[in-house]
């Protein structure tokens, strides 16, 4: 673990979108919002850098995530392009990557009777 590159959070200020905006950066639970501010934190300027975000935004959704979760999405999602690749080119595929965000992704399997893995 290098703690340069993997103690590092993300905290967005993130404002209702309208229906004029082109697009939304987070969903959830029904709630579609924009980020309108952003700053880089680790775990020892995390709380100051959440402060100073919520004293300029008092109106907005503070949302804070680790940075590398979005490193290791883009990961899978160029890993499932290859995969789809490789099936349609009729090749198979055995290794699969493994660890939390790995599994997050393959959560189907994780409801199947059939070839129960894990727990629900």
């Amino acid at each position: 673990m290098n703690a340069f590159k993997d103690d590092i959070y993300l905290v967005f200020a993130c404002r209702f979108a309208t229906p004029n905006d082109q697009e939304v950066d987070f969903i959830i639970d029904d709630e579609k919002l924009v980020v309108e501010a952003a700053s880089r934190a680790n775990l020892h300027n995390l709380e100051e850098k959440q402060i100073e975000i919520e004293a300029h935004y008092t109106k907005h959704k503070i949302l804070i995530t680790h940075q590398p979760l979005f490193g290791l999405i883009g990961t899978l999602t160029q890993l499932a392009e290859l995969e789809a690749a490789m099936i349609a080119d009729g090749d198979l595929i055995n290794q699969r990557p493994v660890g939390r965000i790995a599994n997050a992704f393959n959560w189907e399997s994780k409801h199947d009777g059939a070839r129960q893995v894990g727990r629900c």
